[in-house]
């Protein structure tokens, strides 16, 4: 299979490669960074979209909140990492914007800290037990 990086050391070296073979992997990942502890409603809502796919992990982390201050018997103190929700998938991209607004409804709140949602674009994907890769594999 043709990948960017091939395609890019091809066109360096000055190598003409036939448009029938020209080929690029079209899919994006999309890693949510969010408040909700369980991500049900994310994952409900891509299910119903029909990406049931996800890989959901717990990370702690802040943002330009910069943690919170609680008091627990009059005494205060600082949490400078609050416990977030990380859910990656990986989308094609012509489902890319639909994804995100689904993601936007499905986690907003209306409050401070409601997370962020980064676009990475992938390069390949290989599905192990078969082999298959690029759009295939997703």
């Amino acid at each position: 299979m043709l990948t960017k990086n091939k395609l890019m050391k091809a066109m360096i070296m000055g190598v003409v490669i036939p448009a029938i073979i020209f080929f690029i992997l079209t899919v994006t990942q999309i890693v949510v960074l969010a408040v909700d502890p369980t991500g049900e409603d994310v994952r409900e809502a891509l299910k119903a979209f029909g990406y049931p796919g996800i890989i959901k992990s717990t990370v702690e982390g802040h943002g330009k909140q910069k943690g919170l201050q609680q008091q627990f018997r009059r005494t205060t103190f600082e949490m400078d990492f609050l416990p977030k929700l990380k859910i990656e998938i990986v989308v094609l991209d012509e489902d890319m914007p639909t994804i995100i607004n689904v993601i936007i409804n499905a986690a907003r709140t209306g409050e401070i800290g409601d997370g962020k949602i980064f676009v990475l674009p992938v390069d390949n994907a290989v599905r192990i037990r078969t082999g298959e890769d690029g759009d295939n594999a997703i």
